[in-house]
C-alpha cells in the first residue's frame, strides 16, 4: 500500500493522529530512526521548477504507542518502511510537494 499526498494533507494527517493519541490518553515512546538521502534532482527548465527526490528507509521498531496504564496499544511490531518525498523549489523556497509512506517490510 502506498500513500502519496500533498504535504498539507500529510501534515494534517500526522497532526490528527497525534491529537487522537492525546485525546485517548495514549503516548508515543521512542523515536523512528531516520537516514534520508537524495535519490535524484532535476533542474528548473522550460517552465518546470527544480525538484529533489528524497528517500528513506524509516525504522519504526522502537517507536511505540502506549495506553494510560502503560501497556502497549497493540502487539504489532514496527519495522522498516520506505518513505519518499518530492521537494520543489517555488519562488525561491523549497517545499515538500509530495510525500509517500509504504507499509512495514518495504525496505
Amino acid at each position: 500500500m502506498t500513500t502519496d499526498v500533498e504535504v498539507a494533507g500529510a501534515l494534517t494527517a500526522l497532526q490528527g493522529a497525534l491529537r487522537g493519541f492525546r485525546q485517548m490518553g495514549q503516548r508515543t515512546q521512542g523515536a523512528p530512526t531516520l537516514a534520508p538521502a537524495v535519490a535524484g534532482r532535476s533542474n528548473a527548465a522550460r517552465g518546470r521548477p527544480a525538484t529533489v527526490e528524497v528517500v528513506d528507509c524509516v525504522d519504526t521498531t522502537r517507536w511505540l504507542v502506549y495506553a494510560r496504564n502503560g501497556e502497549l496499544v497493540d502487539d504489532e511490531p514496527g519495522g522498516r518502511r520506505k518513505v519518499g518525498a518530492t521537494v520543489t523549489e517555488t519562488g525561491g523556497v523549497w517545499k515538500v510537494t509530495l510525500f509517500g509512506v509504504r507499509e512495514v517490510g518495504t525496505c
